[in-house]
């Protein structure tokens, strides 16, 4: 049977419960403790040389050796302080659990109480947690969870080490028995390292060894924010997740015309083929050596400057002008041009 001691953050006696939580989790050896909460409040208790350990994030369970840690999808993170217990603590990455449905506190959550004078009507900490609440109760567009920030804090990627959703497509046999499906291993169709498997896991760990599948609510969630490609935002730039308003219509430029065959999927028809599980459509054509810089990149380098862009990448002005105004240009010449000005 496994034992569970969950620590829930209240106003009263946060300290307090955060000393009971550690004594109950060593005296009973406690399999697993979960703190649900927000970093506005520090649990304190004195170890066994004597010192005085305060842990905002984490639950204090971390005493007992044995005993996973586990922040569960109603708390709000802030992946800063997380990642410094975690490490001053010294904790091994199989004992911590962060529910990739955590909302994530940022500074602007900070900057708002600080604007409304929180500390001296409230005697907020200003940690962000009050204002972070609001934007999760109210469905701010700008709302961001713990697998939305994975990029900026590959530890909480819910991919292995190395890898995100452009270079991971995992597959696994096909289990009914959902008790089963923790112990699942599988392959990446897109790895090249042959042999290498992975297992199913429901929360990430540090290390990024395994694989933490997404739920349709994920999915739904994440259709909901996709821009619309097809359409204008209201102001006539391109659509983003969060665009809202009456969009117009996006004006096509024929360039290249390339046949693409039927729409009707014939693949289907020719037994098992892995490549059924990308939904993009296929073109089989030779590879050219001429490339068009994304339309997001071109935008933000028009922001640098011609002259300094000129400066840090020694290209002329025709190349840079070519780049800039999305004309094609050789791989190389833009693979320099991204080296010299994002690097």
């Amino acid at each position: 049977m496994v034992q569970l001691v969950r620590h829930r953050q209240t106003k009263e006696s946060a300290t307090d419960k955060g000393k009971v939580s550690a004594f109950i989790t060593r005296q009973e050896d406690i399999d697993i403790c979960v703190r649900c909460g927000g970093p506005n409040s520090g649990h304190s208790f004195v170890d066994d040389s004597g010192f005085n350990v305060v842990v905002r994030q984490l639950p204090t369970g971390f005493i007992n050796p044995r005993t996973r840690l586990l922040i569960p999808a109603g708390a709000l993170i802030d992946p800063s302080i997380v990642k410094q217990e975690i490490e001053s603590l010294g904790l091994t990455p199989n004992r911590v659990g962060i529910d990739h449905k955590c909302f994530v506190i940022d500074e602007r959550d900070r900057e708002e109480e600080r604007r409304l004078l929180l500390s001296e009507r409230l005697s907020s900490t200003l940690c962000g947690v009050g204002a972070a609440l609001a934007r999760r109760v109210l469905r701010s567009q700008d709302a961001k969870f713990a697998q939305d920030v994975a990029r900026e804090h590959p530890w909480l990627n819910r991919y292995p080490k190395g890898f995100d959703r452009t270079n991971f497509k995992f597959i696994t046999p096909f289990e009914s028995n959902r008790k089963k499906w923790k112990t699942l291993e599988g392959v990446n169709l897109l790895d090249v390292f042959e042999g290498r498997t992975y297992r199913i896991s429901m929360i990430p760990d540090i290390k990024q060894r395994n694989v933490v599948p997404e739920s349709m609510r994920i999915i739904l969630r994440q259709y909901l924010r996709h821009p619309e490609a097809k359409s204008l935002a209201p102001d006539g730039q391109e659509c983003v997740g969060s665009t809202q308003g009456l969009l117009r219509r996006a004006s096509i430029v024929a360039g290249e015309i390339v046949p693409v065959g039927k729409e009707t999927d014939r693949r289907w028809e020719q037994g098992e083929d892995p490549s059924l599980v990308d939904f993009k459509v296929h073109e089989f054509r030779k590879k050219s050596n001429m490339v068009v810089a994304d339309a997001s990149d071109r935008k933000t380098w028009k922001k640098i400057g011609i002259r300094q862009i000129m400066r840090k990448s020694g290209l002329t002005q025709k190349p840079v002008y070519a780049i800039i105004n999305g004309q094609p240009v050789r791989r190389t010449t833009l693979a320099a041009f991204r080296r010299a000005v994002d690097g």
